[in-house]
């Protein structure tokens, strides 16, 4: 692939920036929804946030909205993940190769990877012996069902929180399931402030 005149996306995963979103129970934004919407009329004009703090479905419909709006996927390569680039001083320009073997030259080269584009998991001691079912937040899969198992959760942050809430409230109380076994694994102790999620005007 050449391209100098046309911006070009080179997209690792299969649909339009869906893989990465955290899809853990719970997962919301953390700042107001205003923070996370296009200042572009066409976008925001036919677009209204369910709630101030839209959640990760929620996130997902905005962004295949914005793709429909404005067209993005003609400009972009799915199933693409950058392994190199490369600066060209005689040309001035950027080579950028990916693993699935395309080649792309350009002026202009924007990293987009994110901080948080790989999920990191610390090597606890006993971790490769360990036989149940192991899940990361940034890795979580939608359709695990906590009935009936003993969770132990990892971690004390917002992440964290979140999840032992919903392990609490939603698999609990709302499915009629037997008390799970809740045992929060954190060096510290955690405060955290009522959200009021109220519907958005």
């Amino acid at each position: 692939m050449t391209n100098h005149s046309n911006p070009t996306c080179l997209q690792t995963c299969a649909e339009m920036c869906l893989q990465y979103w955290n899809r853990y129970p719970g997962a919301r934004v953390d700042s107001e929804m205003p923070f996370y919407q296009l200042n572009i009329p066409e976008v925001y004009r036919d677009w209204n946030f369910s709630s101030r703090f839209p959640d990760h479905r929620e996130l997902r419909q905005y962004m295949a909205h914005i793709d429909r709006t404005l067209d993005l996927r003609k400009d972009v390569t799915f199933d693409a993940r950058v392994n190199d680039a490369m600066w060209d001083k005689e040309d001035c320009l950027w080579t950028v190769k990916t693993l699935q073997g395309h080649v792309a030259r350009c002026k202009y080269l924007m990293l987009a990877s994110g901080l948080l584009h790989r999920t990191y998991t610390p090597d606890f001691a006993g971790l490769k012996d360990y036989k149940g079912e192991l899940y990361h937040s940034g890795d979580w899969p939608e359709d695990f069902s906590a009935k009936g198992k003993k969770v132990a959760i990892v971690g004390a942050g917002a992440v964290g929180l979140s999840i032992d809430r919903v392990c609490f409230l939603f698999w609990t109380l709302a499915n009629l399931v037997s008390m799970i076994s809740r045992l929060l694994f954190k060096s510290h102790r955690s405060s955290v402030k009522r959200q009021t999620n109220l519907p958005s005007c």
